[in-house]
């Protein structure tokens, strides 16, 4: 019982964490003035979520471009291609 009063405790700060991302994430786009300041608090604000780091990428030229990223992220090949197959199947 003091197991499952612990998960649900552990529960119940994850989701209150997620709120708190989302509702900074919303306070952060009503306040932006630009492209590029709602691109670096969606990533902030899905890195906050995910808990680990995220980039927001933008398509640019039929190619997609970098646009902000919560921190030191590295794409592999494999990440950018995933990305784009995901764009190209509207996912």
């Amino acid at each position: 019982m003091a197991a499952q009063s612990r998960r649900r405790a552990l529960e119940a700060l994850a989701h209150a964490e997620r709120a708190d991302a989302l509702q900074g994430l919303a306070r952060a786009l009503v306040a932006a003035r630009d492209r590029p300041t709602i691109a670096q608090a969606t990533a902030v604000a899905l890195a906050q979520v995910f808990r680990t780091p995220a980039v927001v990428l933008v398509s640019e030229a039929d190619r997609l471009a970098l646009s902000a990223s919560s921190g030191s992220v590295e794409l592999s090949a494999a990440d950018k291609e995933a990305a784009a197959w995901s764009l190209a199947s509207r996912l």
